[in-house]
């Protein structure tokens, strides 16, 4: 077993004296056996000192008074050794001298410079218990015994992504060994609450070994969170959201130079890593947090305002219910409404009760439907926005379609026989029956309605990835009910190839491109000439943040262009495009292929992937359906105006349908003026023209349904238009 003499042993103390009488018995077995021990109190006055000076004597022990702080106290004592190796004994936490050896054995053997190992936990009787899941259990049920580098640095990322994941790579210090040369230069951070090991191993994991051992070492003691995870994210929100930032730089540069290959065992956290984005999640949550706390205030003084009269609670409560029913709110607002009811009905006694069924009446004719197609979104399907319109192509006839919603975003304008709003209950089929299910999920509550009418139908089930939306708010996906959702389905979708890997790699099951589709009678392949000089934009923008970085390009740049089809939610306002766009609105579809064909080119705005970005996960992994109808039907070269690494930008990078600039004017010109040259028309058009066939497809429901009952695509039509080399 490893010699001890090599170990450096640091005690942090403070009004400890208790859990030092409960861990002594394992603690004197390897006092007089280590190299040296530094104890840092700080400020004790229970008799903690006192104890320690009775029972650890001789030249190897040092004392160190110190200020009260937890890594400021780590790091004294790390300062102060001198012994090769690191061992950090904090109170309450235990390790035997062959739990020391163990990881002295270990450490000599493997080089790597941190040993960890999982503990076994203990409730605060001191009694053996079930504990949390820690990275470390993930990577040795995996057989990862070693990481470095990126590889390391991802596992990192993967884990800690606040506010909701949070949790170190390291486990717990107690049950850790350092290689004391990876401190030199390096400190544990003291400005990051009680989290500055996870920020340590978050900081520095790039540069850092790692052996993960199988065995269990020492026993840790389970306690009280000294912070909510909302006061984590207020405390240090910034500076860990600029920390992840740097290192998700770092992390893209190691793939694209060495691809998966370096993450061998952990590619699944390499895509956890990439796809949070941490500086619009500071920025988004902080900014919810605040709404909420706005609305909390008004909802106080509302309350106080109506305290002398009957049942205030009760009417407060249906103000703010009817509110969110009539729909007319953006995302945001729904969110921050939803939270302050939660409150509300909390308050009231009413949200830890069973949800009582919601009776929900058909909104049309027809109400009841034998073997229908379910179709379950979250908003309606119409022709106002880009998935509407993809639905509405796919299931003309809307005889036989049942569409279940979770919220509206456009007054109950909706497609099918049966069309049921079921926002916070399981749907209720109203005698219907239900033949297969078609679910394009972007909440959590769509996700729960599609199991719930599986539950009940038994219907098989085909999942198609729109829009990636996974995370731990309450209007997001949580990841278990979509690895719920994936377990049940027979046949996976996604819209972009980038978000078939992602959800492949996080929840390992085979996700299968599929572009949204036109028809074949509309498609272009003879391309024509251009008539018109300026540029065009076709559907709709979610994001003010885009529409106000294209406004200032475009002024700056003196571009004019001409718009069609905008007619996004009234949260989403135009106004910063009237100096420099015609907005046409809505044209019949012969109109706006003629008007389309006319135009040199057409923009495509998407996200910035930075703290500018309000929706980073939409630009990432979505691709939008307006970019194969300007390409395939209109056979326009595009302009993709953002990030290299959205979806919709690898898409038109990939298939070579035109360029990809920021969001700066002179970039912009250039681009423009370039691919306005006849000899670029004449290339792009005819490689759009080319590829028009390949996305065109007049009967996908069928090739959907009859895929889903194999279990797999009926053919391999789009499967080698996968990968990032131009076709």
């Amino acid at each position: 077993m490893g010699d001890l003499e090599s170990l450096s042993v640091v005690i942090p103390t403070r009004n400890c004296l208790v859990q030092l009488l409960q861990g002594w018995p394992a603690m004197s077995e390897w006092v007089s056996l280590v190299g040296e021990i530094i104890v840092v109190d700080s400020q004790s006055n229970d008799g903690t000192r006192e104890f320690l000076r009775t029972q650890i004597t001789g030249p190897r022990v040092t004392f160190l008074d110190h200020p009260p702080g937890l890594y400021d106290s780590w790091n004294a004592g790390i300062r102060a050794a001198k012994g090769q190796f690191l061992y950090l004994s904090t109170a309450g936490d235990t390790a035997s001298v062959e739990d020391l050896r163990m990881l002295v054995t270990a450490a000599e053997a493997s080089g790597a410079d941190v040993v960890c190992a999982a503990p076994q936990f203990k409730d605060q009787a001191g009694s053996m218990v079930e504990g949390p899941v820690w990275p470390i259990h993930e990577l040795i049920a995996r057989g990862v015994t070693y990481l470095s580098g990126a590889a390391l640095q991802a596992v990192a990322m993967a884990h800690c992504q606040v506010p909701f994941r949070i949790k170190s790579w390291l486990g717990s210090s107690a049950s850790n060994l350092y290689r004391r040369s990876l401190f030199q230069n390096r400190e544990f951070p003291t400005d990051c609450g009680h989290s500055g090991d996870m920020m340590f191993g978050l900081r520095h994991a790039r540069a850092m070994s790692a052996h993960f051992l199988p065995q269990r070492c020492g026993q840790f003691l389970l306690h009280e969170s000294a912070g909510s995870r909302a006061d984590l994210f207020d405390s240090y929100g910034r500076v860990y959201a600029e920390e992840y930032e740097r290192q998700r730089g770092q992390l893209i540069e190691s793939f694209r130079s060495g691809g998966e290959s370096a993450f061998a065992g952990v590619t699944d956290m390499l895509w956890q890593a990439l796809a949070f984005d941490a500086s619009a999640t500071q920025s988004f949550v902080g900014a919810e947090r605040d709404r909420t706390r706005e609305e909390v205030a008004k909802k106080e003084a509302l309350r106080t305002k109506l305290g002398s009269r009957p049942s205030a609670a009760k009417v407060t409560l249906s103000y703010l219910e009817g509110r969110l029913k009539t729909g007319e709110q953006g995302l945001t607002q729904r969110w921050a409404l939803k939270k302050v009811i939660k409150l509300l009905r909390k308050e009231r006694g009413t949200l830890s009760a069973e949800p009582k069924p919601l009776v929900l009446t058909a909104e049309g004719q027809g109400a009841i439907i034998q073997e229908a197609t379910c179709v379950i979104t979250a908003a309606e399907i119409n022709e106002r926005h880009g998935t509407g319109v993809l639905l509405k192509r796919i299931f003309p006839d809307p005889a036989e379609i049942m569409h279940i919603r979770s919220m509206n975003l456009y007054g109950g304008e909706t497609w099918g026989s049966q069309r049921i709003l079921s926002p916070h209950a399981p749907p209720q089929l109203a005698g219907s029956t239900v033949k297969r299910i078609l679910s394009v999920p972007y909440t959590e509550s769509d996700v729960q309605n599609t199991l719930a009418v599986c539950e009940a139908t038994g219907a098989p089930l085909c999942v198609w990835l729109m829009d990636h939306n996974l995370g731990g708010r309450d209007d997001q996906i949580q990841p278990r009910s979509m690895q719920a959702l994936l377990e049940r389905a027979g046949l996976r979708l996604g819209i972009s190839p980038e978000f078939c890997d992602l959800y492949q790699q996080i929840f390992g099951h085979k996700v299968h491109f599929v572009p949204p589709v036109v028809q074949t009678q509309i498609i272009q392949q003879q391309p024509v000439s251009t008539t018109e000089t300026t540029g065009a934009m076709l559907g709709n923008l979610w994001s003010q943040v885009w529409l106000q970085m294209l406004a200032e390009v475009l002024d700056s740049a003196s571009l004019r262009l001409t718009s069609y089809g905008h007619n996004s939610p009234q949260w989403v306002k135009h106004d910063s495009l009237k100096e420099q766009v015609v907005i046409r609105g809505f044209l019949p579809e012969a109109d706006l292929i003629r008007e389309l064909r006319r135009h040199p080119y057409a923009i495509v705005p998407t996200g910035t992937l930075d703290g500018r970005d309000d929706l980073p996960d939409i630009a990432r992994f979505s691709l939008p359906s307006r970019t194969l109808f300007l390409s395939a039907v209109g056979n326009l070269p595009l302009v993709v105006v953002g990030h290299p690494d959205t979806g919709v930008a690898r898409f038109v990078t990939r298939h070579g349908l035109g360029v990809v600039v920021p969001y700066d004017s002179q970039a912009l010109s250039q681009a423009v003026s370039w691919i306005s040259q006849p000899e670029q028309q004449e290339r792009f058009r005819q490689k759009a023209a080319s590829l028009a066939n390949l996305f065109a497809h007049d009967h996908l429901d069928q090739w959907l349904w009859t895929s889903l009952s194999l279990g797999r695509p009926v053919d391999s039509r789009w499967e080698p238009h996968t990968d990032d080399s131009p076709t």
